[in-house]
């Protein structure tokens, strides 16, 4: 699934003023910034490696090549990214629940606000209070 960073589920948990609150602790370019760079890795991979083949394939089977490589490079660095973001807010989101269960459970997203338990009931792992 790819997100965008307003999409993390995590926020889904949270309160609309929480919720604007981290959101507005990240800078707006932040997200556009995350594309370019995989654009512009998956543009400097895939022209090396067609640099490199240039002599050994026809033009048509370079520009097929081209797009596939920027297109898998650039989704595999993105998908990097946005996860290394996510964690992250998650490390954020569990300061902000400092001293406190957090409202959902961190391994699998389940929303704990009417579970006394210590043990999520979704995926059996204790939420912990941080």
């Amino acid at each position: 699934m790819i997100w965008t960073i307003s999409q993390f589920p995590e926020l889904d948990h949270l309160a609309p003023d929480q919720r604007a609150a981290l959101l507005k602790n990240l800078p707006r370019w932040t997200y556009w910034v995350i594309v370019a760079r995989s654009l512009a890795l998956a543009f400097l991979v895939s022209g090396i490696s067609i640099s490199v083949t240039l002599r050994s394939f026809p033009p048509e089977v370079l520009i097929v090549m081209h797009v596939l490589l920027v297109a898998l490079v650039a989704t595999a660095y993105y998908l990097s990214q946005m996860r290394d973001l996510r964690r992250l807010m998650r490390n954020e989101i569990a300061n902000g629940f400092r001293g406190q269960r957090p409202p959902f459970c961190f391994s699998c997203g389940y929303d704990l606000r009417a579970s006394g338990t210590p043990l999520c009931p979704e995926c059996g792992r204790e939420t912990k209070t941080f």
